[in-house]
């Protein structure tokens, strides 16, 4: 049998037409192609994900159940079911739901992807030991994969084990030396407090660049951890200057907004750092992304 994702793929590839059309529309052409064609899994999937969008999520929910009572080994469905479970608080649904589906699961691939999206769920729910857990079933499978190495680290950050992230950043380096982890574990360190290491990453970092406005605001957090007021003062307002530079009018770049609202933060200006952070997010930054801005900020008492 082929992998959810295959199947998931050719979907998609025969939807192509369709797939800018707006739900409703979408939903419309996919009942009427099931009408003619048959009820596949993955075309029941495709109209689950489109009855989510539009919160009808019994429709979602009742596709779904039907595209697993078709094929009990077809992975994208449970995936998707528990989304849909999930996006109406329902919790313990959709954690039953990914249980289901790693019991049926027919490969590797299915397992591992699964097992993903749970560690995704547990977090999401702020239940992180149980994410841990299975982030480590990934990564057994993947032990090299850039994803669930780097999940790890998010991971220890929000349970604030400051040196547990560190030590792991250190090993995820050795079996995978992506820039993305060198550049997390620069961050870590000075989470940890470790700012002479920081410093020193941060320097290299930055060396010829052409924007340098997140290593700024880096080098300013390591100032203010060292008591150094003045120098990240003057870091910060240098990257906001920046910052002002490289936002655009046509589109918006949600990680520029996370930098200008973590700078103006950290300079104590909080309103002009609440409004960055709700431009960002509503330019579609996860809460991932915002968390540490919104620490920086507590809670909005406007």
């Amino acid at each position: 049998m082929r992998s959810a994702t295959l199947l998931t793929v050719i979907a998609l590839s025969c939807l192509n037409a369709i797939a800018h059309d707006s739900p409703e529309h979408v939903v419309e052409a996919l009942t009427h192609r099931m009408q003619h064609e048959g009820s596949s899994p993955a075309l029941l999937v495709r109209r689950a994900y489109e009855y989510q969008s539009l919160g009808r999520y019994e429709k979602a929910e009742a596709d779904l159940h039907n595209a697993i009572k078709s094929d009990p080994a077809f992975a994208e469905a449970y995936a998707r079911l528990a989304h849909v479970f999930n996006a109406q608080g329902k919790y313990p649904q959709a954690e039953d739901t990914l249980a289901e589906g790693l019991e049926h699961a027919q490969s590797e691939l299915d397992t591992v992807e699964l097992l993903a999206i749970r560690a995704e769920l547990h977090e999401a729910n702020q239940n992180f030991h149980a994410a841990l857990s299975d982030n480590e079933a990934v990564l057994e499978f993947r032990p090299n994969e850039l994803d669930p190495l780097l999940h790890k680290s998010h991971l220890f950050a929000q349970m604030d084990k400051p040196a547990a992230r560190v030590s792991w950043l250190r090993k995820a380096i050795e079996r995978n030396p992506s820039i993305v982890l060198e550049i997390e574990l620069t961050d870590a360190l000075i989470d940890a407090k470790e700012y002479e290491d920081a410093l020193d990453r941060v320097i290299q970092a930055a060396n010829g660049r052409r924007w340098l406005s997140a290593w700024r605001i880096r080098r300013a957090r390591i100032h203010l951890g060292l008591g150094e007021k003045v120098e990240a003062e003057k870091e910060l307002r240098l990257a906001l200057t920046e910052i002002d530079t490289r936002i655009s009018k046509t589109w918006v770049d949600p990680m520029l907004l996370l930098e200008s609202a973590t700078a103006h933060a950290l300079l104590g200006q909080t309103d002009p750092a609440r409004d960055s952070l709700q431009s960002a997010i509503e330019a579609g930054a996860s809460p991932r992304e915002t968390r540490q801005v919104q620490i920086l900020l507590g809670p909005d008492k406007r």
